[in-house]
């Protein structure tokens, strides 16, 4: 029994020890690693951000700035609507007089000098309501009634220093005028005695419009362009073939007897195709073709003289820039559109600034041969529409762009009869309605086509207004003062400048004659109305080689014209 018992202490002994063995040989390896671990290391890359927290309460409002600078003026709006007709008033008949009806509310009024009356004069009034009299007698013989020379217009001699009085005629001759001075001359065969009325020969220019010489020595260019500037003068743009120069001319007076002229870009760029627009800031902008590098380029004026200009090329993607027109939409800046001849599409860029240095480009008909003799105008729905001649099929076509930037348009073949649609001018009509001026070249003549909707995608009236010859090209259109559209082209026939007033909105009827039959002329023409309101032309006489203006004194354009 004790030998079990000294085996059993010496059992708990060991195992004290197994314990104490362990405990040391712990704390001697955690000193050995508490001895062997290294320095700490680098921070570690930051987490990500956390979610933000509530927003919180807004902060008091600012103080009100400034006012910023007025914008530009708007561009001018469309006409008004004509107004209904005013009140007739009621003329009272006294002895002598006698008052007929003409319908529900007019009178006409006439003088029996034979009646019962005891008068023996008669009062009228012109529109300046000077009032005027006539006595019977010469109411009665013809010729009779005086009228002061001042309330002629267009006589064709100066009343004030030229006296017929003067001329010493013989027996069997007559006052005539030549075109310059009044002579003797014979009288006519089979005329009765008492005299004679003085004819204008054709040709005649009408004494009190304004024809001169701008710039002379050069072939113009294939057309030239003339706005009315802000200040009220004309100013042109052409160009000189012989030196491949494009030129701008700021006139110093309405009838332009003298301007001053301006080289526009500085480079042999041609500028044979041109055209022109009054910006919204009121200065010029010109669009161009750079024939040398087959560009479309646009200069904007930095001066209403244009003196000088910013330029910029609009597109250079092939051979573009020809039959160039050019509009000013109803955000301010102005739209081209122009012939990509490379391609043969119909181009057109929408300007988005003043100087149009950054425009968007885009081809709105890819036909074949689509392009030439563009003509773009300002809607009165406020969108682009655009005519232009179909080369391939010889056709007169109509676009109409359904958004300011003419993203999307309606395409419209206008006429397919023949060859017609070369020289087109279009224009809006009292009516808010396009007419197009064209040249039908199967017909050689001057036409016109009337269009039935803002769309210009049908056309009711399509009016010859000159035929027998080769009329029609180079057609300039304005609205006249009156209302009534004119139109001025090249009598190719004869040589001669044309003009055309409409006697009516769709210009079914008309006026003609011939302007200036000095040699040949009537090329590249271009016209404008004028602060009088009366057209302003501009054109090439091919035989002195010369750019001329002409300012009629009257919205005809006429000789001998006086208003009643």
């Amino acid at each position: 029994m004790k030998t079990r018992f000294i085996n059993a202490r010496f059992a708990d002994v060991n195992h004290l020890n197994r314990k104490a063995i362990g405990l040391i040989l712990f704390s001697m390896l955690l000193s050995v690693a508490i001895a062997c671990a290294g320095s700490e290391g680098p921070e570690g890359p930051a987490g990500p951000t956390g979610p933000a927290g509530e927003r919180g309460p807004a902060g008091p409002q600012g103080f009100p700035g400034e006012t910023g600078p007025a914008g530009p003026a708007g561009i001018q709006g469309f006409p008004g609507e004509v107004g209904p007709t005013g009140d007739t008033i009621d003329i009272v008949a006294g002895p002598g007089f006698t008052v007929t009806e003409v319908g529900d509310t007019v009178r006409e009024a006439s003088v029996n000098f034979a009646g019962s009356g005891s008068a023996d004069t008669a009062s009228h009034s012109d529109h300046n309501h000077d009032d005027v009299y006539a006595q019977q007698s010469e109411l009665e013989n013809p010729g009779g009634q005086l009228v002061h020379w001042s309330n002629l217009f267009n006589v064709p001699f100066d009343a004030a220093t030229e006296v017929l009085g003067s001329l010493s005629c013989t027996a069997g001759q007559v006052a005539e005028w030549d075109g310059s001075a009044w002579t003797c001359a014979a009288k006519a065969s089979g005329g009765s005695g008492g005299g004679s009325t003085p004819t204008a020969t054709t040709g005649l220019t009408p004494t009190n419009s304004k024809m001169n010489i701008l710039d002379s020595g050069f072939e113009a260019g294939e057309r030239t362009s003339t706005i009315i500037g802000s200040d009220g003068l004309p100013f042109i743009v052409y160009s000189n073939l012989d030196l491949s120069i494009i030129k701008v001319a700021h006139c110093e007076d309405v009838s332009c007897t003298t301007a001053t002229i301006t080289q526009l870009d500085p480079d042999q760029v041609t500028g044979s195709h041109n055209s022109v627009a009054l910006g919204s800031d009121g200065l010029p902008i010109i669009a161009y073709n750079d024939a040398s590098k087959q560009d479309l380029k646009v200069a904007h004026c930095d001066n209403l003289a244009c003196t000088s200009s910013t330029r910029t090329t609009i597109d250079t993607a092939g051979f573009v820039g020809r039959y160039n027109s050019i509009a000013i939409m109803n955000d301010g800046f102005a739209a081209i559109a122009y012939e990509d001849q490379t391609n043969g599409d119909l181009k057109f860029a929408k300007c988005r600034s003043l100087l149009c240095t950054n425009p968007t480009v885009s081809a709105l008909d890819t036909g074949v041969g689509v392009g030439q003799f563009t003509s773009i105008a300002m809607g009165s729905d406020g969108l682009p529409i655009m005519a232009y001649y179909d080369s391939n099929t010889r056709d007169l076509m109509t676009i109409h762009c359904l958004d300011n930037a003419c993203d999307t348009s309606l395409i419209t073949r206008l006429i397919a009869a023949g060859n017609v649609g070369q020289y087109t001018d279009i224009l809006i009509g009292s009516d808010g309605l396009p007419m197009i001026f064209f040249f039908d070249s199967s017909a050689t003549s001057s036409a016109v086509a009337d269009c039935l909707s803002v769309r210009c995608d049908a056309a009711t009236t399509i009016t010859v207004l000159e035929s027998g010859g080769t009329f029609g090209r180079w057609n300039a259109a304005a609205m006249g003062k009156d209302g009534l559209p004119v139109v001025a082209f090249e009598d190719q026939t004869g040589n001669d400048l044309m003009f055309v007033h409409c006697a009516d909105g769709a210009c079914v009827s008309s006026t003609n004659k011939r302007l200036d039959t000095d040699g040949v002329t009537g090329q590249k023409v271009s016209m404008a109305i004028g602060t009088d309101g009366n057209p302003f032309i501009v054109f090439h006489e091919l035989d002195t080689r010369s750019v001329k203006t002409l300012h009629c004194s009257n919205e005809f354009c006429a000789p001998f014209f006086k208003r009643q």
